[in-house]
């Protein structure tokens, strides 16, 4: 047996162009000695992995610094403590030297890293908390002894003690930052303990730990808020929606470990990670992540005797879904952030008074769109043109082109109103023009078909809904007769036309026992369309069916093993007339690569394994060589692949990525090399377009008398290295080296291979 595994790397894959992640503003606002207010975004920044911000009343907002991988990642849902003026103090919940977050001191210089956790001191910080002497107090949510969590001291030169690692009988998993209490002692939450729903905790400065009430479903359960102290000497805070179905509370625990409960929300609402501040004495206000009018959250007041009033609701235009608590500014009003919404798409800082008003004073926005779903398309023009779902001008996403040297254009942003959210490969249609779909937005809110020009002109074809269906997941493909011909996947599904001037028709209504389309049409030789289920059929585990453009549905194919089930991505028209395509799920992994006939012979081609990839859900492509390539979203090295089918049943990993790449559609170019997309990662964070050499890689092998031929294609004049194994894990040892010429082909002829198995590898150096 003769296998060939590459490294990574194995295949030339570079980024083209690199889209800046969006923002994700988050945690508690802190306002600073000159008025303005201090915040954390979770994501964003130069390398998509955060940035401290300062925000003026006027509206005024400035990047103050953003993180790096060394100096942490993801400050999550905890917000900044005041040092002395000009400086805050905080943690992030990822990075630094163990991955596990860090301590950080910011100022107008930059991030400066105080210390990283390594696990057994402590991993994912949950925020500081100033203490009586001057060092810092905080949480960890895992790490220690137990692997439950620790309670640390720090002081501002870095020097870090464990007071407690927190197990069973004291509480697990804290999330939430310390507070200061009346007694000179610190007071926190763990969101589970001995009575498996959470615990209120004090410790002494020395380390000592008391239990002080513990919740228990009835009463609340897992607490994930900052504790605040009321006027009345008492600790006030919030539970969430507890996973066996208990209503969120506001509780009320006295020094002394008397727990109440305040209120309970209404079932769904929950505040997360939200806590409540005091306004006046005995009224507490505070905000939900959803619920409200619109589902986005709201402002909540609530008062000791339980009497609970929403202020404002948020929407789209103001932000929606507030993930951290109210900041009591010096003017009165409250304080705090959306995570999404608002004129920029990307969450908003808002104000909101006691009597309910509420303004937005700054938006978060990416102009340039961000996370890209949807494949490439390459235009008349060579160029090549996609969307994003997200960022733009109203954060709704975008519609770009891209040239071959990594020239990146906005052409248009949607608003909602014309589409939100653009999911599916774009076709370019006999005008010129661009044609997609958008998953939301449009009238009905469940999305739209439009029409795009190289110039940018968007218009709108179609608002889905009703019996149009809804949320179209999947792009469209033209017919022989210029129309344009899709799928829509909830209520059961549909298949529909669209003519260039927006007139619609439904072909065909799925009913669920015919299963339902979670992707787009590919349109046959024979002028019909093509198409599959994610469910349905014989096994109940999906279909392929042929539609004719009269809506004439026929099922030619079901699903089930030894074929795979559920398949994933459009299926592609082969050279042979037959379609090719992969499964979510079956074979020997994760997945197989199938091969099915107009007439509906379904034949399995591959099946993948965990060093191949799994649970591919993008398009294949045919490349010159007569080999298929596709994407998965896992396996590898854990992130996902770029693989390789033959017909013959071999499937080979190309490359791994390092972050969930999303699994979309590959093209390849008229320069023979293959371009796709990856919706997370790159230099940027928020995904980037990456091209993949095929003139480096390894080429099936072939049997001879004397032994294996293998075969590897390379770039001119590069350096490179083959290895052997008899097991894939190794260990690995060097056969040769190379220098491919000018064609790039190396043949090496392995005359004395192991005589039960032997793995190769190449990589260059």
């Amino acid at each position: 047996m003769l296998l060939t595994v590459p490294l990574v790397h194995a295949v030339g894959l570079q980024e083209i162009y690199g889209f800046e992640e969006s923002p994700m503003p988050s945690g508690t606002l802190v306002q600073g000695d000159d008025g303005a207010f201090y915040g954390t975004s979770t994501a964003g920044g130069d390398s998509g992995r955060g940035f401290v911000f300062r925000a003026t009343t006027n509206g005024e907002l400035t990047t103050f610094a953003a993180f790096s991988p060394v100096d942490g990642s993801r400050p999550e849902n905890a917000g900044l403590v005041p040092g002395i003026p000009g400086e805050f103090y905080g943690t992030t919940s990822d990075g630094g030297s163990a991955n596990s977050g860090t301590v950080f001191r910011v100022t107008t210089n930059g991030i400066h890293l105080l210390t990283s956790f390594n696990n057994t001191n402590g991993s994912h910080p949950a925020g500081l908390v100033l203490g009586p002497e001057g060092a810092f107090y905080g949480t960890t949510y895992a790490g220690g002894d137990n692997n439950a969590g620790t309670v640390f001291r720090i002081t501002t030169n870095g020097a870090l003690t464990t007071l407690v690692s927190f197990n069973y009988t004291n509480g697990l998993w804290p999330s939430a930052a310390l507070l200061n209490g009346p007694d000179g002692a610190l007071y926190g939450t763990a969101r589970a303990g001995p009575d498996g729903a959470g615990e209120i905790f004090r410790i002494t400065t020395d380390g000592t730990l008391t239990i002080l009430a513990s919740f228990n479903g009835t009463n609340g359960a897992t607490p994930l808020s900052d504790l605040v102290l009321g006027s009345d000497g008492a600790l006030y805070g919030t539970t969430v929606v507890g996973d066996v179905g208990t209503n969120a509370t506001i509780f009320r625990v006295t020094l002394d470990g008397n727990l109440t409960t305040l209120l309970s929300f209404d079932n769904g609402v929950d505040p997360e990670y939200s806590g409540v501040v005091e306004g006046e004495a005995g009224v507490f206000y505070g905000t939900t992540f959803n619920g409200g009018g619109n589902g986005l959250g709201a402002v909540y007041r609530a008062t000791t005797n339980g009497d609970l009033t929403i202020l404002v609701s948020f929407s789209q235009s103001s932000g929606g879904n507030p993930g951290a608590g109210l900041r009591k500014g010096r003017d009165g009003a409250f304080y705090g952030l959306t995570s999404t919404g608002g004129p920029g798409g990307c969450g908003t800082l808002y104000r909101v008074t006691t009597n309910g008003e509420l303004s937005v004073v700054v938006s978060f926005a990416v102009p340039e769109g961000t996370r890209p779903v949807s494949g490439l398309s390459v235009g008349t023009d060579g160029a090549f043109y996609g969307t994003t779902t997200r960022g733009g001008s109203s954060g709704n996403g975008t519609v770009f082109k891209l040239t071959g040297d990594g020239i990146a254009t906005t052409l248009t942003s949607f608003q909602h109103t014309n589409g939100s959210r653009p999911q599916g490969d774009l076709a370019q249609g006999s005008d010129g023009a661009f044609y997609g779909t958008t998953m939301a937005g449009g009238s009905g809110d469940v999305g739209t078909a439009f029409r795009v020009t190289t110039n940018g002109q968007l218009a709108t074809l179609v608002s889905f809904g009703g019996v149009k269906g809804t949320t179209p997941l999947a792009g469209v493909v033209a017919g022989d007769d210029g129309a344009l011909y899709g799928t829509t996947s909830t209520g059961g599904g549909t298949i529909f036309r669209i003519t260039t001037n927006g007139v619609f028709t439904n072909l065909f209504i799925f009913n669920g026992t015919n299963g339902n389309p979670s992707t787009g049409l590919a349109r046959g030789r024979d002028g019909a369309f093509y198409g599959t289920t994610m469910y349905g059929g014989s096994n109940k585990v999906g279909t392929v069916f042929r539609i004719t453009s009269a809506g004439i549905l026929t099922t030619l194919a079901s699903f089930g093993n030894p074929n795979g089930f559920q398949p994933g991505g459009n299926l592609l028209l082969g050279s042979d007339g037959a379609f090719y395509g992969a499964t979510l799920g079956g074979g020997s992994y994760g997945g197989t690569v199938f091969r099915v006939t107009t007439n509906g012979v379904l034949a399995t081609l591959a099946s993948f394994d965990s060093t191949t990839g799994g649970y591919p859900n993008s398009r294949l492509v045919e490349g010159r060589d007569g080999l298929f390539y596709g994407t998965t979203s896992s396996g590898g090295s854990g992130n996902g692949t770029i693989f390789r089918a033959s017909t013959n049943g071999v499937v080979t990993g190309l490359f791994s990525f390092k972050v969930t790449s999303g699994g979309t559609s590959l093209i390849q170019a008229s320069d023979g090399n293959l371009y796709g997309i990856s919706q997370f990662g790159g230099s940027k964070g928020g995904g980037f377009v990456y091209r993949v050499d095929l003139r480096e890689q390894m080429l099936p092998p072939a049997r001879v008398v004397s032994g294996w031929d293998v075969q590897f294609s390379g770039l001119p004049y590069k350096h490179y290295q083959v290895q052997r194994a008899t097991n894939i894990s190794g260990p690995w040892t060097n056969l040769f080296n190379f220098i491919p010429g000018a064609d790039g082909m190396v043949k090496y002829r392995d005359s004395n291979p192991p005589s039960k198995a032997a793995f190769y590898r190449m990589g260059g150096f």
